[in-house]
């Protein structure tokens, strides 16, 4: 059960503009303390998850509205304390039930995607990002709520700059198809367009990606497994992405097969190990309740601290 933090200072910022047009509402929490490094995490959440008193008003989404956005918002502050934390709420919700992220990904009524090599997604989160800065500027009051604690008092008027940070992307569930769509263009940028630099800033400023419980309603793409796509993540690891964490279900899934052959063999191997570990310990149950809880376990079991995790295997 995900328990609110009303201790977090968080913003909700409906239609944020983005690339040509585009809009995105976007939950953010402001860092807990200090630090000397400008650091986002991006957050894209999977199906029914919505803003509070959305999921309330639905008959039977109601019962899972502890993992709403906001208080998702308030547990990933918790765990990036050093960081703006960004949720962003998908542009369609089908059904009141189906996260479409139609401005990352063109997808149907249900979000299932249709990848492409480039729907100017990278450019949507970096326009998200220079607007969603611009709005703190105007937006952020003089002084700041009560409920925020001394230190963040303290760091509340600096003016973030969230394009020039370093960048974490979390994708839950549904959301992983942005997180999917991200690879197309990464291929693209890199070798069907190399003389275009103009996404480089951004993509270089890409830390972390997590997959978490990725999956939607289509018959392909749920993992990513083109074999030319993975070689180009492959070598953005190696250049500029530290890390990608990949929670896979199925232990031989064929995207795990290709990157031990590729080369990624360190990092799957050891979170599939990882994986295990959180499985019998929690026990996991295949139902929806323990889906949402993928994503909060992974903060309880700090599977977004490299310390942590290296500490992990190196008892093992």
């Amino acid at each position: 059960m995900l328990d609110p933090l009303t201790s977090s200072c968080t913003l909700r910022l409906c239609g944020v503009p983005g690339f040509e047009g585009r809009t995105n509402d976007v939950i953010y929490c402001k860092p807990r303390v200090k630090s000397n490094e400008l650091k986002a995490v991006v957050y894209f959440g999977g199906d029914i998850q919505d803003f509070p008193e959305s999921m309330e008003m639905h008959q039977d989404h109601k019962k899972y509205s502890s993992w709403n956005l906001d208080n998702t918002a308030a547990h990933l502050s918790s765990r990036f304390a050093d960081s703006h934390v960004l949720i962003v709420r998908p542009f369609r919700i089908g059904f009141k039930t189906f996260s479409c992220y139609d401005n990352f990904v063109p997808s149907s009524d249900c979000g299932v995607p249709e990848h492409t090599p480039t729907h100017h997604a990278l450019q949507h989160l970096e326009c998200l990002l220079k607007s969603i800065s611009a709005k703190l500027k105007m937006l952020m009051p003089s002084e700041p709520p009560l409920s925020c604690n001394n230190e963040l008092v303290q760091n509340w008027k600096s003016e973030p700059h969230l394009d020039e940070a370093t960048i974490t992307l979390v994708g839950f569930s549904k959301g992983c198809v942005v997180l999917n769509q991200f690879l197309y263009e990464f291929h693209y940028m890199k070798t069907l367009t190399p003389d275009d630099t103009t996404m480089m800033r951004l993509v270089s400023n890409i830390t972390d990606m997590y997959w978490l419980e990725g999956g939607h309603a289509g018959v392909k793409n749920t993992w990513i497994t083109s074999r030319s796509l993975l070689e180009t993540l492959t070598r953005l690891i190696v250049r500029e992405l530290r890390k990608i964490t990949m929670e896979i279900r199925s232990f031989n899934h064929i995207s795990v097969l290709l990157f031990l052959e590729i080369g990624v063999k360190g990092m799957v191997h050891l979170f599939l190990k990882y994986l295990e570990h959180m499985m019998k310990l929690y026990e996991f149950t295949l139902d929806c309740t323990n889906h949402f809880d993928v994503a909060m376990i992974a903060s309880e079991c700090n599977l977004y601290d490299k310390e942590c995790m290296g500490r992990f295997f190196g008892e093992r």
